[in-house]
């Protein structure tokens, strides 16, 4: 299993801020989630399969993988 934690390049200026992940590729990704949880007190688990690749991004919070 390979884990990739790809940070972008920010770009701030009197507009707001700009996050660019320009050097990464998404050649390989299928599929991709945006999971908003109601209540945060709960733990959402991700099951998934012996041979799987899921691609997750933070927009606020942090997750845990574990295997």
């Amino acid at each position: 299993m390979v884990n990739l934690i790809s940070v972008g390049r920010t770009f701030i200026d009197e507009r707001g801020k700009l996050v660019a992940f320009n050097d990464f590729s998404l050649e390989k990704v299928n599929r991709m989630y945006q999971i908003e949880h109601s209540d945060t007190t709960v733990i959402r688990a991700w099951l998934g399969h012996k041979i799987e690749n899921n691609w997750f991004y933070v927009i606020q919070g942090a997750f845990t993988i574990a295997w």
